[in-house]
């Protein structure tokens, strides 16, 4: 009769798969396996700030297609109740402006998780750091080699999740709610005429 093997301490069949991993931290890569995720990473930074710009042109061009139809409309309208369908265009817009507010962040506030990795892929590099050995007379020998301003904006940052929630609304993201500001006081000035129109097409 064939005898059951069993684990020595635990007293149960091995399970296949049952493998003690290690787990790899940043600072056991090497240097070359770092510079090789840190060029994947600026790679993501560089798709997502494409992207982002992406989105908000398709956005954008549907919502001046809205805005030209609706200013077509209402050439071309008789009666009072053309007027009134005609509301129909900035609403509309007003809410593809929200949606479009919401879609451009998420690949924003992906933008900014790539800059966070590539922050703390720097930071082990050593490439945060003044460099240690420059022959004499070197200019800016005190400087790493990374840009003072996105230092600044790292340290005053508690986490790398308090620098996505604090970069809201700042850069491409500022850009973007200032043009739907503008495409939402479209949208109101276009609704307010129409109503003003139809009112006034209905009192005749």
């Amino acid at each position: 009769m064939k005898r059951r093997t069993t684990c020595r301490h635990h007293g149960r069949a091995p399970v296949a798969g049952n493998v003690k991993r290690h787990k790899t931290t940043m600072h056991q890569l090497d240097k070359a396996d770092l510079l090789a995720l840190l060029a994947k990473v600026i790679d993501e930074e560089h798709w997502c700030l494409d992207a982002h710009q992406s989105r908000v042109h398709f956005y954008t061009s549907f919502i001046s297609a809205i805005i030209v139809a609706t200013i077509a409309g209402t050439l071309n309208a008789k009666e009072a109740h053309h007027y009134l369908l005609l509301l129909i265009g900035p609403l509309l817009i007003w809410a593809v402006a929200q949606i479009a507010e919401d879609g451009t962040y998420r690949l924003y506030q992906r933008f900014l998780e790539a800059v966070t990795m590539r922050a703390k892929l720097e930071q082990v590099l050593g490439l945060t750091n003044p460099f240690p050995s420059l022959p004499p007379g070197a200019y800016w020998g005190t400087e790493p080699l990374i840009p003072d301003r996105y230092l600044r904006s790292r340290q005053e940052a508690q986490s790398s999740a308090d620098l996505i929630s604090t970069s809201r609304g700042k850069g491409s993201d500022a850009a973007t709610l200032r043009l739907l500001l503008v495409v939402r006081a479209i949208a109101l000035t276009l609704f307010g005429a129409l109503c003003v129109i139809s009112i006034v097409v209905w009192l005749r």
